[in-house]
């Protein structure tokens, strides 16, 4: 009998992405999570979202996969199709959307925080309008188990 994959979470050591004097490395062993300071949510200030914990949380995994650990499993489903990590240098880029909205993110790491830019997803278009973008923060932190 196998053990449900919510169990195999608790198991995992969570990994961090290595910082080095090349930039930050592709290589995360098992799982990062990143707690960020303000909400990544479907509004671009936050408001909606900022009294929601699920918001503040993302989990990179291997191969580039990115999950909302702390959102129902029927609405975590959304997310991994459409979003992704990946490095370029020193910057860890990501992508986590659900296809409708989301936020491009930019970030660097500084001691055992990231910084770094979001930019707003829509599938609004608006000609000769300017993406919106914000200043994130985030730091790393113990990956929680799924929420049911």
């Amino acid at each position: 009998m196998r053990p449900p994959s919510y169990v195999f979470s608790l198991f995992v050591v969570a990994a961090s992405v290595v910082s080095s004097s090349d930039g930050v490395r592709s290589h995360v062993t098992n799982d990062i999570c990143l707690r960020f300071t303000e909400p990544l949510g479907y509004s671009v200030s936050g408001t909606r979202e900022r009294g929601d914990a699920k918001w503040y949380v993302l989990q990179l995994g291997d191969s580039g996969v990115v999950a909302r650990p702390l959102f129902p499993s029927r609405e975590r489903e959304l997310w991994p199709n459409r979003s992704r990590w990946t490095t370029k240098g020193d910057t860890l880029l990501v992508r986590v959307s659900d296809g409708l909205v989301g936020w491009d993110l930019a970030l660097r790491r500084e001691r055992d925080e990231f910084q770094g830019l979001a930019t707003y997803l829509t599938d609004v278009y608006v000609k000769g309008a300017v993406p919106l973008r914000r200043e994130v923060h985030a730091s790393t932190t113990t990956c929680p188990v799924p929420s049911a």
